[in-house]
């Protein structure tokens, strides 16, 4: 759980100003980069051992709690965070994307002040393994 949280944080902070939100054009790689992400889209997809229905499938797993009506995005692309070091290298993975709203509190947010909201969840899965490299908000 404590991996889960820690990569949950990585990613929040790496994204809290990208704004990857569904159907908005990607952020330039550049911006990615200076974040130490790293989310490229793969504009021919080839076959994958892992389908979208699989990834929304393990995503529902993960998040037990969602509703199994709850609207989702999944887009395939090449992900990498710097800030992980079992994601340092890109993957082929399938980024899932769907509404929720979420505070998150950081270290950089004083106690007495409330914390960033996010109104996307994202959790991204191996489109080879199906398993989860990491869970992140956006905005």
């Amino acid at each position: 759980m404590r991996r889960y949280v820690t990569t949950l944080l990585a990613g929040a902070m790496a994204l809290s100003v990208i704004g990857f939100i569904i159907g908005s054009s990607s952020p330039p790689p550049s911006l990615l980069k200076s974040y130490g992400m790293d989310i490229r889209l793969i504009s021919h997809p080839q076959q994958m051992p892992i389908s979208s229905a699989q990834a929304k499938a393990q995503v529902f797993r993960n998040f037990s709690k969602l509703s199994p009506q709850t609207p989702m995005v999944a887009e395939l692309v090449l992900f990498a965070n710097s800030h992980v070091p079992s994601l340092s290298k890109p993957q082929t993975a399938w980024v899932v994307t769907w509404h929720e709203h979420i505070a998150l509190p950081t270290p950089f947010v004083p106690k007495n002040q409330p914390g960033p909201t996010y109104t996307h969840m994202n959790e991204s899965i191996s489109a080879t393994t199906g398993q989860m490299p990491e869970a992140f908000p956006s905005p």
